[in-house]
C-alpha cells in the first residue's frame, strides 16, 4: 500500500480563483530570460518560444494564494517567473500531500491542459509570486495551427510522470533514511527539469517542507542531512538543500530508464 507521507492541510483562502490576482503586462524579455533557465523551455524552437510568450499572460499573486485548486477547470500551462509555489495534493477530507515546491523556471498545469481534464493538483503560493498563464484556449489554437508541438508540450509531463511513478514505488518499506535519500534525488531531477545545471543542484526547500514530503519530524530530518552531508552527498543551507550526487543518494537502488 502506498505511503501518502501526508501533512495537515491548513484552510485555502476563498479567493482560489484568482479575484484577488492582479494582472500585469506581459514583461517578454524578462520572460524570456527566466524561462530560458528552464532546461524544457530553451530547447523549444524559437518560433514556439515567441508564441508561447506572445499569447500568455502575466499575474501577479500573494504569499499563501491560491493559484488553482485540484479537481476544478484548468485554467492554462503555468510558468514561475517570480517566487516560489507548492504542488500538493489532497489526501483525505483533512490531509495534503505536498509533491513539490518550485521557483523561477517552473511550470505546471500542463497535464489537464493536454488532457483536457480537471486539475489533478492544487498549486499555492509560498511567497508574493508572479506567474505567466498560457490560457487553454491559446494551447489549443497553438497545437491546431501546429499538431507537431503538442508532443514539445508533453514532454514536461512525461518526465514528472516517470519520476513520480519512481516516487511511489520507492516509498515502499523504506526507512526514513533510505526514503529521504530517493525523495532528495527525485527533487533534485525535477528541479534539473525547472533549471538546468551541470554540477551541484540548490533546491529551495526547508527542512520543515521537506520533513511534510516524507512524514517525518523535522527533528528527524535535521540529523539525517547531517549524515548526508558527512557523507559528502548534500549540503544545507537556509531554506535550501544542495544536492552534490544524486547518484551517490540513489545507491544501489539506482535504476536506469526512468
Amino acid at each position: 500500500m502506498v505511503n501518502t507521507r501526508h501533512i495537515r492541510h491548513k484552510a485555502m483562502p476563498l479567493s482560489w480563483r484568482g479575484e484577488n490576482m492582479k494582472k500585469t503586462k506581459t514583461n517578454t524579455e524578462l520572460s524570456r530570460a527566466v524561462l530560458r533557465q528552464s532546461a524544457w523551455f530553451k530547447t523549444l524552437p524559437t518560433e514556439l518560444q515567441d508564441e508561447i510568450l506572445t499569447s500568455s499572460a502575466q499575474r501577479q499573486y500573494s504569499k499563501e494564494e491560491i493559484i488553482f485548486r485540484e479537481d476544478q477547470a484548468a485554467i492554462g500551462i503555468c510558468a514561475v517567473i517570480a517566487g516560489e509555489v507548492a504542488i500538493s495534493r489532497m489526501a483525505g477530507a483533512a490531509n495534503e500531500c505536498l509533491l513539490h515546491v518550485g521557483g523561477p523556471g517552473m511550470w505546471f498545469g500542463e497535464v489537464s491542459v493536454l488532457i483536457r481534464r480537471e486539475t489533478a493538483v492544487t498549486a499555492r503560493t509560498l511567497t508574493d509570486t508572479e506567474i505567466l498563464v498560457l490560457p487553454s484556449a491559446e494551447f489549443e489554437r497553438i497545437v491546431e495551427e501546429n499538431p507537431h508541438y503538442y508532443r514539445s508540450f508533453a514532454t514536461p509531463a512525461l518526465q514528472r510522470s516517470q519520476i513520480m511513478l519512481r516516487m511511489i514505488a520507492g516509498s515502499q518499506n523504506l526507512s526514513p533514511e533510505q526514503y529521504l535519500r530517493l525523495r532528495l534525488a527525485d527533487l533534485a531531477e525535477l528541479w534539473i527539469s525547472d533549471s538546468q545545471r551541470d554540477t551541484e543542484v540548490e533546491v529551495s526547500l526547508s527542512q520543515s517542507q521537506l520533513a511534510q514530503m516524507i512524514g517525518a519530524s523535522r527533528q528527524t530530518v535535521n540529523a539525517l542531512l547531517k549524515k548526508l552531508e558527512s557523507d559528502g552527498l548534500v549540503r544545507t543551507k537556509f531554506r535550501k538543500i544542495v544536492i552534490s550526487d544524486i547518484d551517490g543518494l540513489r545507491g544501489e537502488r539506482r535504476r536506469t530508464g526512468l
